[in-house]
């Protein structure tokens, strides 16, 4: 029972394939007759007529019309990101900043997955692979017929350049185009004198925006004023030049001005009254000094009325090496060695200015370092 079964299975599966082979032969029959058909009259399409010269020149205008009026949209569309782009700025300067936002958008890749093909389909596949290669060289030997045939008749008849259906198809398309291209134009001229009207609206905008802020200011010349004095006034307070009550009445003379609360100058116009509240109180030295016994340029620098700083000395040297303000008799007028000074001498006390006093730090620190050097030898 067992081969009988298997039998019968054989002859349906035989039955078929010989049935799937004849739909096979039908279709091929069927499909390479189409193919000589087309291939026929395919050689047959040089016989009509083609385009007079006239119609020809008519076909070259039309595509000449169609190209200006496509460098026409060009044009326009450079000129009207143009004007977009004066207006985007504008508005910048308007609203001092724009916004812009990023989107990220995510992909995801699918993966399909194969599937085995069955024993009988497997065999199908390669019958129809048979079959393909027998409906190419069927095609190519209906190409080469057809070929034939359109040779044939270029020998009998000269051949055009284009037929009337060709040259009537281009004539559609770029009389379509040319509709289109017009339309577009039209459009574009129409948004290009939008944004120029809307240009020149921003355009007073902003002049309308500047002259409120020159009103709200004062005018260029008081900024510019302003701007000045402020930075003389931090110079001067840097290097405590002059007197501190000067320093506060100018301060106070700025605070007048509603300039002082403006973005450029504010920061700077507060910290400026912070460092004249820190220069401290403003303390007149003695225009000058009698030296008493036991005196020393560094006792005297550090006494509250002369400098309140010890290492103050080299000033008084420097003021007083060429001549003291008087001295008694037989007791020199000029100090040449700061560590010797006489009873009786008036030395000068200058004010003490930020220069001064960098330059008095540093020789002091150069003294105390060629001091600890010969320390250093002698031991």
């Amino acid at each position: 029972s067992t081969q009988s079964t298997w039998g019968i299975k054989q002859t349906i599966f035989k039955q078929r394939q010989s049935k799937y082979r004849r739909y096979q032969m039908a279709k091929l029959k069927k499909m390479f007759m189409i193919l000589l058909t087309v291939a026929f009259f395919g050689g047959l399409v040089g016989c009509g007529g083609g385009p007079d010269e006239e119609q020809l020149k008519q076909l070259a205008d039309l595509k000449a019309e169609v190209e200006k009026l496509q460098s026409d949209v060009s044009k326009l569309e450079s000129e009207k990101a143009d004007l977009q782009k004066q207006i985007a700025k504008q508005d910048e300067s308007i609203k001092n900043f724009q916004k812009l936002t990023d989107a990220v958008k995510n992909c995801k890749q699918q993966v399909s997955k194969r599937k085995n093909l069955k024993k009988f389909k497997i065999q199908r596949r390669i019958q129809q692979m048979k079959f393909q290669k027998l409906l190419l060289v069927l095609l190519v030997l209906s190409l080469a017929i057809g070929s034939k045939f359109a040779f044939a008749q270029d020998e009998e008849t000269p051949k055009e350049e284009m037929t009337m259906e060709e040259w009537q198809k281009q004539i559609d398309d770029y009389t379509a185009k040319k509709n289109e291209l017009t339309g577009k134009v039209a459009e574009l001229q129409k948004d290009k004198d939008a944004l120029a009207k809307t240009l020149e609206t921003k355009k007073a905008d902003v002049k309308k925006a500047e002259d409120e802020y020159w009103s709200a200011v004062g005018g260029k010349d008081k900024y510019d004023a302003f701007k000045t004095n402020l930075g003389k006034l931090e110079t001067t307070v840097k290097n405590k030049e002059g007197k501190k009550e000067d320093a506060e009445k100018m301060y106070a003379e700025l605070g007048k001005s509603n300039l002082r609360c403006h973005p450029d100058f504010a920061a700077r116009y507060k910290k400026l009254g912070e460092d004249i509240a820190k220069w401290g109180p403003v303390v007149v030295a003695p225009t000058g000094y009698t030296v008493v016994k036991g005196d020393c340029l560094y006792k005297i620098a550090a006494k509250k009325e002369i400098y309140s700083n010890p290492k103050m000395w080299p000033v008084l040297w420097e003021a007083n090496e060429k001549g003291v303000v008087s001295a008694p008799p037989k007791v020199v007028k000029t100090i040449k060695n700061p560590n010797l000074i006489y009873p009786g001498q008036v030395l000068k006390v200058p004010a003490l200015t930020k220069e001064l006093e960098k330059n008095a730090l540093d020789k002091a620190k150069k003294m105390e370092e060629n001091t600890s050097q010969s320390s250093k030898k002698r031991r």
